[in-house]
């Protein structure tokens, strides 16, 4: 996932939840066969702030009732100890159940 894939979501988009599933189902290739999801997929640092500052931009544009960036705050991504590239998703952090 590159930059310019994340800024055509949050281009694309109307609203944050959209975004979100987005990237889940770029991160769960399988996604809609998903039941459950224990715990977050983890991404770079600097990918993690990338997405956080867009959500927060959203927010304020689209949503400026609800607090910028909450969602991403509680349903988001984490950010992963290990090296990752940009845009790398690291879904091993998860127990999946379908």
């Amino acid at each position: 996932m590159e930059k310019n894939d994340i800024d055509l979501l949050f281009e694309t988009s109307k609203h944050q939840i959209d975004i979100a599933l987005a990237l889940y189902r770029i991160a769960f290739k399988n996604f809609d066969d998903i039941k459950t999801i224990d715990g977050h997929p983890v991404v770079s640092r600097e990918t993690n702030e990338y997405l956080f500052e867009s959500f927060i931009n959203f927010d304020k544009k689209n949503h400026p009732e609800a607090m910028p960036g909450g969602l991403w705050m509680n349903k988001g991504f984490g950010t992963s100890e290990k090296p990752l590239k940009f845009g790398e998703i690291d879904t091993s952090t998860c127990t999946v159940t379908v």
